[in-house]
């Protein structure tokens, strides 16, 4: 409880000014500032409140990441605070695709909505198809780089397989041609916790090797779910988990895994 606590103490007047006098009550008002603007406010106040969770990044594979355009990035679904992971460390604007049960949490769904992301059921086909299809229509459009996670829900077990990833969450964005990039994440399942408490909470993200547009073109959306599967699947069992155990016993002598190699 202390680290929420001590968190809570740092974190609470920035996020009075910054998240509810100034995010917020501007969701609604979406042409008043571009998506720069947009993104900055965010970013600076999500980064402060993983400073101040004491979450510590390490970050690979930045070389994968295409130096111009948009991307579409589809990282692996471990905790709500993956979202606000990426908006702690990326720099460039990004906004995400979300299940409709995260428009009523207070910090995650008020920042995807006040970035102009959207909202799925994935029980309304109807609803999911028209969702992607104006993803799509925005990548067209050069509007911004987007994440979905297309597991569709949360791992919570991460040290289990993940879940299938579904090839609808590719369609639209190859019809975009634009890059994919599949990330693997890992630890963000840790900072929302009561117990135990550490010293640091490590989150571990790869970007990993892209699929571009002429690498796809004759692929299926089932054969690119496929392929982003089974990178981000390899990245977190021979690579992520085994430094996230060495780096969780570096600060904590009787930390326990039933990681197996």
């Amino acid at each position: 409880m202390l680290h929420y606590t001590r968190a809570v103490c740092k974190f609470g007047f920035p996020f009075i000014g910054g998240y509810l006098l100034s995010i917020r009550p501007r969701c609604k008002h979406e042409d008043k500032l571009n998506n720069e603007k947009r993104y900055k406010k965010v970013h600076k106040l999500i980064k402060r409140l993983s400073k101040d969770l004491k979450v510590d990044f390490i970050i690979e594979g930045e070389e994968n990441i295409p130096k111009d355009g948009l991307v579409l990035y589809t990282p692996n679904h471990l905790s709500f605070y993956d979202p606000l992971a990426f908006l702690s460390f990326y720099e460039k604007p990004i906004t995400f695709v979300a299940k409709t049960e995260i428009s009523h949490y207070p910090v995650i769904g008020v920042c995807v909505n006040y970035l102009r992301g959207y909202f799925m059921d994935r029980e309304d086909m109807k609803g999911s198809l028209k969702v992607m299809n104006n993803v799509q229509e925005r990548l067209e459009s050069g509007d911004q780089s987007w994440f979905i996670y297309p597991e569709g829900k949360r791992n919570r077990d991460p040290l289990h397989k993940m879940n299938d990833f579904h090839y609808g969450s590719y369609r639209n964005p190859m019809r975009a041609k634009v890059p994919i990039v599949p990330v693997a994440i890992y630890g963000t399942f840790r900072v929302l916790k009561l117990r135990p408490q550490y010293k640091k909470y490590p989150i571990f993200v790869k970007y990993l090797k892209p699929l571009y547009p002429e690498e796809y073109e004759n692929m299926t959306s089932q054969e690119v779910a496929k392929y982003c599967q089974d990178q981000v699947q390899k990245a977190l069992s021979f690579d992520i988990r085994r430094k996230d155990a060495e780096y969780m016993k570096s600060q904590c002598k009787h930390y326990k895994t039933n990681l197996v190699y």
